[in-house]
């Protein structure tokens, strides 16, 4: 599961501590974090997300895509 395209209440935030200080993948642990904090979730309207191979990050969603390319 990725965060590529994540949105959320104030409230949600501070009930799950906030942002990770993490280098990569801050958004999933975000999400984890509130999942564990049973705070509720829906997956939303579809959305379009950004087909980019190269990101800040090497594991970031652009790796993830990345890693989707290379299995072909």
């Amino acid at each position: 599961m990725h965060g590529a395209n994540l949105g959320f209440r104030l409230d949600a935030y501070r009930a799950a501590g906030g942002w990770p200080r993490l280098p990569e993948h801050e958004d999933r642990h975000l999400v984890d974090a509130m999942l564990a904090a049973e705070v509720p979730a829906t997956a939303g309207p579809p959305v379009t997300t950004s087909g980019r191979l190269h990101g800040r990050v090497g594991g970031g969603f652009s790796g993830y895509l990345r890693g989707l390319r290379d299995v072909r």
